[in-house]
C-alpha cells in the first residue's frame, strides 16, 4: 500500500499521491482538509500520483466538495482517475456535479 499525501504543488494546487483506498481514506480527508484551510479561491486538486482507488476516493472527493464550499473555495479536479469516474456514472452522479 503507498501511503496517501497531499502538498501544495503552487498557489492555487494541490497534488496527491498514493492509494486513495478505504484504509487511507480518513487520513486522506484530514490531511487534505488542512492543506484547504491553507488556500482561498480557486483550487485545483491533482489526482496525477493517486496510484490506486476504491468508493471511498469517491466520498472522499465529495467530502472535500462540500468542504470547499464551507470554506468558500471553488475545487477543481486535474486527472482524475477514470475508475472514479466511472463509479460516479454507476452510481448516477453527473460529470458536473464531480469534476466541475
Amino acid at each position: 500500500m503507498a501511503p496517501f499525501s497531499c502538498k501544495p504543488d503552487s498557489p492555487d494546487a494541490l497534488m496527491l499521491s498514493g492509494d486513495l483506498i478505504f484504509a487511507t481514506a480518513e487520513k486522506a480527508r484530514q490531511m487534505t482538509e488542512s492543506c484547504l484551510a491553507e488556500l482561498a479561491g480557486r483550487v485545483v486538486m491533482d489526482f496525477t500520483g493517486v496510484a490506486r482507488v476504491d468508493s471511498s476516493a469517491l466520498a472522499f472527493w465529495l467530502s472535500c466538495q462540500r468542504l470547499a464550499e464551507q470554506k468558500g473555495l471553488t475545487l477543481e479536479a486535474r486527472h482524475f482517475p477514470d475508475e472514479m469516474v466511472q463509479m460516479a456514472e454507476l452510481v448516477g452522479l453527473s460529470a458536473t456535479r464531480i469534476w466541475k
